[in-house]
């Protein structure tokens, strides 16, 4: 036996070579012709004594890791450059320079609105009012209208009154009538004096009404309670400043109607004062308005009171009545 052994190219059954036939198929073996001998030069004279060596494996080293301990310690390593540069620069290493130059930033307020400018005339008047020395001669007439929804029987009526007096000094002389009743009366030295109607003799009186207490006139003690309504022009023609009141005006309404308002079937509720002086303040005439209106803007109550000054600084003397 060769040990050669072959394979049947028919059945591919494995069988000795020194066998003729296939055992298995009865194939006959016929054996494969040599292959002939390569010619010089070829590839294969080339490298048929080369060894073979088995190509060496690169062994490949991990590549760094990044992660949080390298993030650490650039950040250390940043902030001990921060305080290193930041030293220096405190410490004048690199030279200094000027500050910057802030500049202040004001804030603009608005400037008041200007107060009208006002005539000398309202405080000469003021002043020419609250002169303890202050005399003239002073016409007063009221007319007091009552709508007839106010009244009770349904019928409106008027209320008249005046007075007629002289004031010099703090005193006063004259005559008031009140619904067609005239009293003459005197006030000296802040005693009242009437007339009497019977005897004709005056006799003082203990109660004072606020009609009868004329100085200071309309009760005007502050710059405050009056303003410039423009100039106008007088029955003579001479130029007289208007002087209206204002909210802080605040009369005793019966002084100034010369009536007792409290008698009256409705409240006041609105005052309003008209004054007219020459430009040195003297007072030359007044209007005292008051009234109270309903919803639809009728009149219920309505007072119209005027005064009139003549013998401004040269009226009087006043003298005690003797009987």
């Amino acid at each position: 036996m060769t040990e050669k052994m072959v394979r049947c190219r028919r059945c591919h059954d494995v069988f000795d070579a020194s066998e003729d036939s296939c055992p298995r198929c009865g194939t006959k073996y016929e054996p494969i012709a040599a292959a002939p001998a390569p010619a010089e030069g070829f590839f294969v004279d080339k490298y048929v004594a080369s060894p073979f060596e088995a190509p060496t494996t690169p062994v490949h080293e991990p590549a760094p890791r990044s992660g949080p301990s390298l993030l650490v310690g650039a950040g250390v390593a940043f902030v001990v450059v921060a305080l290193v540069f930041g030293a220096l620069f405190l410490g004048g290493a690199f030279g200094s320079s000027p500050a910057p130059t802030r500049q202040a930033v004001v804030a603009r307020t608005q400037a008041p609105t200007p107060s009208p400018s006002l005539p000398p005339s309202i405080t000469r008047a003021l002043v020419e009012f609250a002169d303890p020395k202050f005399s003239a001669h002073i016409y007063v007439n009221t007319r007091a209208t009552v709508s007839a929804r106010m009244a009770s029987a349904n019928q409106g009526y008027t209320l008249f009154s005046s007075l007629d007096a002289t004031v010099e000094a703090g005193d006063e002389a004259g005559t008031l009538t009140i619904g067609g009743i005239a009293t003459d009366f005197t006030l000296i030295g802040n005693e009242l004096s009437l007339r009497s109607r019977t005897t004709g003799h005056y006799a003082p009186v203990s109660t004072i009404s606020p009609y009868y207490l004329l100085l200071p006139l309309f009760g005007l003690t502050d710059v405050k309670m009056l303003e410039y309504a423009g100039d106008t022009k007088g029955v003579t023609g001479e130029t007289l400043n208007h002087l209206v009141s204002t909210p802080w005006w605040t009369p005793d309404k019966s002084k100034l109607a010369v009536l007792d308002v409290g008698t009256l079937p409705e409240k006041i509720e609105k005052i309003s004062l008209d004054l007219y002086v020459q430009p040195d303040g003297t007072p030359v005439s007044a209007t005292f308005t008051a009234w109270t209106d309903a919803t639809n803007g009728e009149h219920l109550v309505q007072i119209v009171t005027t005064y009139t000054f003549t013998s401004v600084g040269t009226a009087g003397p006043i003298i005690a009545p003797t009987a």
